[in-house]
């Protein structure tokens, strides 16, 4: 099978709705940065499923009224509704109807290795990162400022 290297969404969109409405699957290559740590911009992706059931901690596919696709972070459900956020995010998204999502992750590939949304590793980062939503400023924080230091150690060497 041959590889698309790059498309829009909404060209893709028909075959990815068709593809997971049919009980399949789809790979696709993230883009932005709302969901670092857990996967960086244009280096890795998301396998999609349908979204049969959605709880507090999963990461929907939805769409936003503008039309544009979103991977976010389920964070909380009200009035039927979900709460969502992305996990390098300090402002949430409400309401996103269950009408509005595509599907959902069943995991994630972070440099080509497989992370399974059941395993324990996962489990337990989902856990922490919706339990920790007040302490998300500064773990944010804490985050870009391992990342500059990490940038000056390697201008060192």
């Amino acid at each position: 099978m041959a590889e698309i290297k790059q498309t829009d969404m909404e060209t893709m969109f028909p075959l990815i709705e068709a593809t997971i409405a049919s009980g399949g699957s789809v790979k696709l290559k993230i883009s932005g940065y709302s969901m670092y740590p857990l996967v960086v911009s244009r280096r890795d992706s998301v396998l999609l499923v349908k979204a049969d059931s959605i709880k507090v901690g999963d990461v929907p596919l939805y769409r936003r009224p503008d039309g544009s696709y979103i991977l976010h972070r389920i964070v909380g459900k009200k009035h039927g509704d979900y709460v969502t956020m992305g996990d390098y995010e300090t402002k949430k998204e409400y309401p996103v109807s269950p009408e509005q999502i595509v599907a959902k992750a069943a995991g994630f590939y972070r440099k080509e290795k497989f992370i399974d949304c059941k395993s324990a590793f996962y489990r337990f980062y989902k856990f922490f990162w919706t339990h920790t939503l007040f302490l998300r400023p500064f773990l944010l924080n804490c985050i870009a400022d391992i990342g500059k230091n990490k940038k000056r150690r390697l201008k060192v060497k």
